[in-house]
């Protein structure tokens, strides 16, 4: 994550881990630094080719000058009494010497050969991959250090899956300002507005010179050197993220931005929860300020609600969910025709420069639900306000030069505040919801424990109804604790970033509104947990009162087999007589005097009398006959003795 940029002083470990958690924002960033124009224009994909073909070195990012040390002496004079030492080796070591140098030096050379083919071998390899592939893992093997392994598989795929591109679709807006520049006496100044951009019109807009440069001078422009319509601040809202939108920023975004771009294109598709301040200083000194919440959104719709994109596998980027079992305000207040649905949503927003006068702000959000937030309403909204809103802030606060918020870290927590304040009423009209259906339902359903079917259905249709709560519960419960998660590990290492001492009252007034943002989601989420407990346990309605019930069409059919092994054995003793008449009379010699009806029907009687006989003794046979068998046993047992 973040790393501290002043040099550490060497140190025990519990000392260097101390300075790690100790986070300043650096006083390079406070100040306008100077960079070379050339450098801060150029395309990250530009530079990755320059070095595939042998044309950029891929070193610093600042430029340098190199001075050429060019010095008088010479090692010709030296030793020119050795040589005459040198007569007393013996002719057999110079031979020795000389064929073990030549030895390693071909040694050498085959080493050398052997790693140039291959190098460019994996240059040819990688001239063959597409635009984002190069974009995304970088250099020949720069993949391997990127931090998630599926990276570039994620990304390439989604675009992979995008199919013809609509040409006509517009896909975001763009807003370049400066502040003047260095000189005082100069304006900020905006570039003119645009409106909604179609892929190909971003790609000509981002392909134009962020700083502006003179071609016919050979010197060095510095960023100093300033320009009227120097793009020192560039916001980019991209609502939807499609692959047309990912193909164009892969081949026009700056070097220096691309390790944000990416890692927000990244996180924004796998739907991951983050937030932090991450200081680079691996080439030249940058920062980036990240934000990304995934969360959910209740909408009704007459019509299945779905996102036409596809992720890597193939399947929807962001799903929805029917949830025709709610019974809360919203549900209970739609049409007929209506359903109510859940709805996956991520909002991504980054924010990187080189310093607090020239940086680059990104954002991505979900609007495919049906949202009233577009292109279209925010060019609107600019139209009959006749200024520009930020629709990264959600158009409440205004991108005019004159009333810009120039700081990137107050710009990012104000966008922040506005983002994580949609998102936590969302949240809270999904729990309204939720809880209200739990009350209705619980108050009103009442399940009898009778064992007629009308019981049984109510049962099961409780016990399924639980279920479903619970199921709810948990998938709410675990989108919630990875941003409330996500939190705790700015709050814990990089917030320093924003409230280090030289912080102005805005910015830490700024952070106390997002704090209390995510200190509502807390609660949200206990209250979420809450709500599972008294489903699963704590109410005597709840899941588990009734996974009794569950199994109560297999206890009534266990009554109905045994009431049915009733008649059938009383059918039995019944017929049992006659069967055994049956039996002795058709047997031939064993009956003592000659078989005729009157005899049969005499026999059947007295069978039937001591069958029932039978009956009694055994029905009675523990209050009746067991005592006496037991005193009788006794005796016996004294007898003996």
């Amino acid at each position: 994550m973040a790393s501290a940029v002043q040099s550490m002083p060497s140190g025990t470990r519990e000392d260097f881990s101390y300075q790690f958690l100790s986070c300043n924002w650096p006083q390079e960033f406070k100040t306008r630094r100077v960079f070379g124009r050339l450098i801060l224009n150029e395309p990250f994909i530009t530079y990755l080719e320059n070095r595939a073909t042998g044309n950029g070195d891929g070193g610093s990012i600042e430029e340098s000058y190199s001075f050429v040390d060019e010095s008088d002496g010479s090692d010709e004079s030296e030793g020119d009494e050795s040589e005459d030492g040198d007569s007393d080796c013996s002719s057999e070591d110079e031979d020795e010497d000389e064929t073990e140098s030549q030895y390693g030096d071909e040694k050498k050379a085959m080493e050398e050969n052997a790693n140039d083919q291959a190098h460019d071998k994996d240059r040819e390899l990688w001239k063959k991959r597409s635009n984002i592939e190069k974009f995304m893992g970088g250099f020949v093997g720069e993949e391997e250090t990127l931090p998630y392994p599926d990276e570039v598989e994620k990304v390439v795929g989604f675009c992979s899956q995008g199919g013809v591109p609509d040409s006509k679709k517009q896909v975001a807006l763009l807003n370049d300002t400066n502040d003047g520049g260095p000189d005082l006496k100069k304006k900020p100044y905006i570039r003119p507005y645009k409106g909604p951009l179609t892929a190909r019109q971003l790609r000509g807009e981002l392909e134009k010179q962020s700083f502006k440069t003179d071609p016919d001078k050979k010197s060095i422009h510095f960023r100093s050197d300033y320009r009227r319509d120097d793009a020192e601040r560039r916001l980019l809202f991209m609502p939807d993220l499609d692959p047309s939108t990912v193909e164009t920023l892969a081949a026009t975004v700056p070097r220096l931005q691309a390790p944000a771009v990416r890692n927000l294109l990244y996180k924004y598709l796998t739907g991951k929860a983050a937030m932090g301040a991450n200081i680079c200083n691996d080439n030249s000194l940058t920062f980036t300020l990240e934000c990304h919440i995934p969360h959910f959104i209740l909408k009704k719709s007459e019509h299945v609600i779905s996102d036409h994109r596809k992720a890597s596998d193939g399947k929807r980027l962001r799903k929805s969910r029917e949830l025709s079992f709610l019974s809360g305000p919203i549900n209970s207040s739609r049409s007929a025709a209506e359903r109510l649905y859940l709805c996956e949503a991520q909002t991504s927003i980054a924010v990187t420069g080189i310093d607090d006068f020239g940086w680059a702000a990104y954002g991505i959000i979900d609007t495919y639900f049906g949202s009233k937030e577009s292109l279209q309403q925010y060019d609107k909204e600019n139209d009959v306000l006749a200024m520009v809103v930020d629709p990264l802030a959600a158009g409440q606060i205004v991108a005019l030069p004159h009333a810009v918020t120039w700081t990137p870290r107050l710009y990012f927590l104000k966008v922040v505040g506005i983002r994580m304040n949609e998102v936590c009423r969302r949240w809270r009209t999904i729990i309204d919801e939720v809880e209200g259906t739990i009350k209705h339902k619980l108050s009103r359903n009442r399940i009898r424990t009778s064992s007629n079917d009308a019981s049984t259905q109510a049962a099961r249709d409780h016990n399924d109804w639980c279920s479903q709560m619970v199921k709810l519960s948990r998938l709410l419960k675990g989108r919630l604790s990875e941003t409330v998660a996500a939190w705790e590990v700015f709050r814990g290492r990089e917030m320093e970033y924003f409230i280090d001492g030289e912080a102005s009252s805005q910015l830490q007034n700024s952070m106390i509104k997002v704090h209390k943002i995510f200190s509502d989601l807390n609660q949200i989420l206990r209250k979420l947990q809450d709500m599972e407990n008294e489903l699963c346990q704590d109410n005597p309605q709840g899941m588990y009162a009734h996974l009794g019930f569950a199994n109560h069409d297999f206890a009534i059919g266990q009554r109905r087999a045994a009431s049915h092994l009733q008649i059938l054995t009383v059918a039995t003793m019944i017929f049992f007589p006659f069967l055994l008449a049956s039996a002795l009379f058709s047997t031939q010699g064993v009956l003592p005097f000659t078989p005729n009806l009157v005899r049969f029907v005499v026999s059947l009687v007295v069978l039937t009398v001591l069958v029932l006989v039978a009956l009694v003794v055994l029905q009675n046979w523990e209050r009746w006959f067991q005592p006496f068998f037991d005193k009788l046993l006794c005796i016996v047992a004294r007898v003996r003795r």
